[in-house]
């Protein structure tokens, strides 16, 4: 069996894709996914913690109205 590796800054919608200038490196070895597992998102997962919303209701409202702005940008 074939392991697969994607590494790179693609985002997954059709801005991304067919307008600006991304990049993406696909490995295709059992060799290559498993030094990425080992070197990369092991450590990465080990160090990560849970992350924490907006809780006082200003934050709630501005980080709403960001969400609602960043379509006009």
């Amino acid at each position: 069996m074939q392991g697969t590796v994607r590494a790179g800054t693609v985002n997954l919608d059709a801005w991304a894709l067919y307008r600006n200038s991304e990049i993406m490196m696909i490995g295709r070895s059992r060799k290559a996914a498993a030094l990425f597992e080992e070197r990369l998102f092991t450590p990465d997962i080990a160090r990560a913690r849970p992350g924490a919303g907006p809780w006082r209701p200003h934050e709630r409202v501005q980080s709403w109205l960001c969400d609602k702005l960043v379509y006009l940008l």
